[in-house]
């Protein structure tokens, strides 16, 4: 099967100074006398036969050496420094400076890879001269924040535990399956006894992996999603602005019939000092639709099994994953830096913040530069976290006119890994083929095809209106997304009379330009099962003129 046939067919589906030494320094320019010489007086010559007065000795200054010297720029910063902080900082990039690879621009060479710390700090500091691997190795060439900054790219950090979020098919049967075996992971898990199961929600994370199981039911028996458990790119997930004021407990009753309404419910315990008419408890059902004001005996009736099971449900304190939670909410994306940046951007965030997010299998990296500041461990682990949920949207870059530019800013190493994996672990047996067909599904319209290749096709942007043109058989562009479509005039040939329609599409500065040629039947045809149904010729800016000059124009 050739490779386009394949993406149609997926796009189809879906030192310290030592004591006693001097410190005042000679004069500039005058010389120090040695034992024994006598000073010159003015003039320049000695005197002879006068008493001479011995002059005190002066030792030379003890040059500082270049630790000391940045210690003190370093202090004049930051006055609250100590030593004991400045060693650490210094020990920590003494160990790692003759690794540093000095800077590259993108943009004059971009097949080769930056040092995602080094590409970091030219993002955070567009200033520092990255660029010169003498002044890159020198520590004097660092302000504090400069330091500080690139060490903490070298920092790493306890990963917080996680709902495993692996799923081995992609058939609603296997994703049934394996939303249900979210409900057998022990973590968090609060009751398993008389057939109910009750698991306690402690960060968003949580709450969108179990209620997989619900958008499942929900498909099948009806309702809707209930709004703290829909996935990025599908929706504005509540959980975070709900759970100042409520804690969250998700429960399974295998007593109940799969369609009943209670078989898979939420139950919110309410902070009554902070919306008293909510509680003390709130019960969503599958279906959704909050019910209010319930009561505890109000639970006992629906579950019967949680009879005196009161007192495990309460109001819990925010996690630290939770609070993190916040944080990470607020980081976006900015493809084109500010200068200096925005401190919400994801490219100048500390390690830690960085390592949190990519732990989160719910959050997408959508912006190539800053993927590209992530260090390698952690940008391996962000593929490893692709599943058959995510996999569409995990790589969807900000930058609709590089559509791939996520999966080229992987590397060809994460790239063999994600092919791999998706093949052997998630069963998509077209790999990496895959996930660029679905970025082109979900980013673009296909538009026309070209009756002489069937590979080459036109895509138009959903936002934007923007065109162009890629030949399927390499997923790459012949003319990349960022035409606009201007004149269609229509033309005919001198021998048969046949009716053409030239449409004409320029680049935004108008220095670039192409056509598609079609019949005229092939546009007006209501048969869309018809192989020629918007089949036209794709033409270079030449092609097009000569049509222009050979045929003529209806007008005419």
């Amino acid at each position: 099967m050739k490779l386009h046939d394949i993406v149609l067919r997926i796009l189809r589906e879906q030192p310290e100074p030592q004591d006693g030494d001097q410190i005042d320094n000679p004069q500039d320019g005058q010389e120090i006398p040695q034992d024994g010489e006598q000073e010159p007086q003015d003039g320049g010559q000695p005197v002879d036969n006068e008493p001479q007065t011995q002059q005190p000795v002066v030792k030379k200054q003890k040059p500082l050496s270049p630790i000391e010297k940045v210690k003190i720029k370093w202090l004049s910063e930051n006055p609250h420094l100590n030593d004991f902080m400045m060693d650490e900082i210094i020990e920590s990039f003494n160990g790692r400076k003759n690794n540093l690879r000095p800077y590259i621009d993108p943009n004059s060479a971009p097949n080769v890879r930056n040092m995602a710390e080094i590409y970091s700090l030219k993002q955070r500091f567009p200033e520092f001269p990255a660029e010169d691997v003498q002044k890159l190795k020198d520590i004097q060439t660092y302000t504090w924040e400069q330091i500080e900054f690139l060490m903490d790219r070298f920092n790493t950090t306890e990963a917080a535990a996680e709902v495993d979020f692996s799923i081995d098919g992609d058939t609603p049967d296997d994703r049934k399956r394996s939303a249900l075996q979210k409900w057998e992971n022990s973590y968090n898990k609060l009751i398993d006894e008389n057939n109910i199961v009750v698991y306690k929600i402690e960060g968003k994370d949580e709450s969108i992996a179990l209620g997989r199981l619900q958008h499942i039911l929900v498909e099948k028996y009806g309702g809707s999603r209930w709004c703290v458990t829909i996935p990025p790119g599908q929706g504005s997930n509540l959980y975070t602005g709900y759970r100042d004021r409520r804690s969250f407990y998700f429960v399974m009753d295998k007593n109940k019939s799969e369609d009943d309404p209670y078989y898979i419910s939420a139950v919110q315990v309410i902070d009554m000092s902070k919306n008293s008419y909510e509680g003390p408890f709130v019960i969503t059902p599958r279906p959704n639709g909050d019910k209010t004001g319930k009561s505890w005996e109000d639970i006992i009736a629906i579950w019967p099994g949680l009879q005196n099971k009161e007192n495990m449900f309460r109001i819990i304190p925010l996690s630290k994953k939770e609070q993190f939670d916040g944080v990470l909410d607020k980081i976006r994306f900015y493809p084109n830096p500010q200068n200096p940046p925005a401190a919400n951007d994801f490219a100048i965030q500390s390690r830690a913040i960085q390592e949190m997010y990519v732990d989160s299998p719910n959050r997408v990296i959508n912006d190539p530069r800053s993927f590209m500041t992530l260090s390698e461990d952690l940008q391996k682990k962000y593929v490893a976290t692709t599943t058959l949920d995510n996999y569409k949207t995990k790589y969807k870059n900000l930058d609709e006119s590089k559509p791939f530019g996520m999966l080229d800013a992987l590397g060809s190493k994460n790239l063999r890994f994600l092919d791999a994996m998706m093949k052997s672990q998630l069963g998509i047996k077209d790999g990496v083929l895959a996930v660029k067909a679905s970025i082109l599904k979900l980013n673009y319209k296909i538009s026309f095809g070209d009756s002489q290749n069937d590979s080459i096709k036109m895509f138009i942007s959903k936002i934007g209106q923007k065109y162009g043109v890629m030949d399927l058989d390499t997923i790459e562009w012949i003319k990349p997304l960022s035409y606009i479509r201007t004149k269609a005039e229509t033309y005919f040939t001198p021998e048969d009379r046949k009716l053409f329609v030239l449409q004409r599409y320029t680049n935004e500065d108008g220095s670039d330009y192409f056509y598609w040629l079609f019949p005229k039947e092939n546009l007006t045809s209501r048969d869309k099962s018809s192989s020629s149904h918007l089949k036209g010729r794709f033409l270079t800016k030449e092609e097009g003129d000569n049509v222009a000059k050979t045929y003529k124009k209806l007008s005419e």
